[in-house]
């Protein structure tokens, strides 16, 4: 059986991917 996905977990996943996001802006933009 899979485990089930907390709150946490998905809460650090979209900051790592909001973080992606952000640097990649920062990198068009230099």
């Amino acid at each position: 059986m899979n485990a089930p996905i907390t709150s946490s977990d998905t809460l650090s996943i979209w900051l790592t991917i909001s973080r992606r996001n952000v640097r990649s802006e920062v990198m068009r933009d230099i």
